[in-house]
């Protein structure tokens, strides 16, 4: 079975280190697959997503756990 408290952990801690060093400007950069949002807006996206499953309101949690490990 997937280890997703561990995955969440590390790759927050890798999200984590790439957001420190950048100021407003370099966070109000457009991100390229997604050129109508910034690099803010994908964070914030990222972090809304987490507390939704985390809290049970996104559509992932209620899935079976080995559905979702298998799906990726």
């Amino acid at each position: 079975m997937a280890d997703f408290p561990t995955a969440y952990r590390d790759t927050r801690g890798r999200v984590v280190d790439l957001l420190l060093p950048l100021d407003d400007r370099r966070l109000a950069t457009p991100v390229p697959a997604t050129p109508a949002w910034t690099v803010k807006d994908v964070v914030a996206h990222l972090t809304h997503v987490a507390s939704a499953y985390a809290t049970g309101h996104h559509s992932y949690s209620t899935q079976n756990v080995e559905e979702f490990a298998l799906a990726w």
